[in-house]
C-alpha cells in the first residue's frame, strides 16, 4: 500500500497503520547505517503525502522527548 491506494483502504484496517508511523520513527532511531536512516526517511517522507499512517503525529511525538 505505497501508492494511492492506501487512501481507500479499508477503515478496519486503519486502527494498524497508525502504529506504522511510530515504527518508522523507531526504526529510524536505531538505525546505525546512513543508508538505512535514507530509506526509512525516504518511507517516513512517502507515507507523509498519503497522510492516513499517523507519520506526522509519531515525528511529532519524538521531536517532544
Amino acid at each position: 500500500m505505497f501508492d494511492s491506494t492506501a487512501a481507500r483502504a479499508p477503515r478496519r484496517s486503519m486502527g494498524a497503520d497508525r502504529h506504522v508511523g511510530r515504527l518508522l520513527v523507531r526504526a529510524y532511531v536505531q538505525a546505525t547505517s546512513p543508508t538505512r536512516r535514507s530509506e526509512i526517511l525516504d518511507l517516513l517522507d512517502r507515507l507523509l503525502l498519503m497522510g492516513p499512517f499517523g507519520v506526522a503525529q509519531a515525528i511529532d511525538d519524538a521531536d517532544r522527548r
